[in-house]
């Protein structure tokens, strides 16, 4: 998870840490993949289902769709996004 992998870094900032520095950069590149290519297919809404990142959980601070919906909203289409979490009032 992007929380856990980041935090093993700040913790253990005096140890050799590729591995999870590669593990970040993988997943930023995932991240960025996903938005080009819901980009590339120019839509005009963009649904997303579920802010949270795993079943149970109420937190989606650092849930990794908020960083494609950063990307979206940030690109030069002009698309609505239209978000539905069930767990929000």
């Amino acid at each position: 998870m992007p929380k856990d992998t980041k935090r093993l870094l700040s913790n253990y900032s005096d140890v050799s840490q590729e591995l999870i520095k590669a593990t970040i950069a993988s997943s930023a590149t995932r991240k960025k993949f996903i938005a080009d290519y819901i980009i590339q297919l120019n839509p005009k809404v963009i649904g997303i289902y579920r802010l949270v990142m795993k079943f149970g959980a109420d937190n989606f601070r650092d849930s990794s769709i908020l960083g494609i919906i950063e990307m979206l909203s940030f690109s030069d289409n002009k698309f609505r996004i239209v978000i539905y979490e069930p767990n929000l009032t």
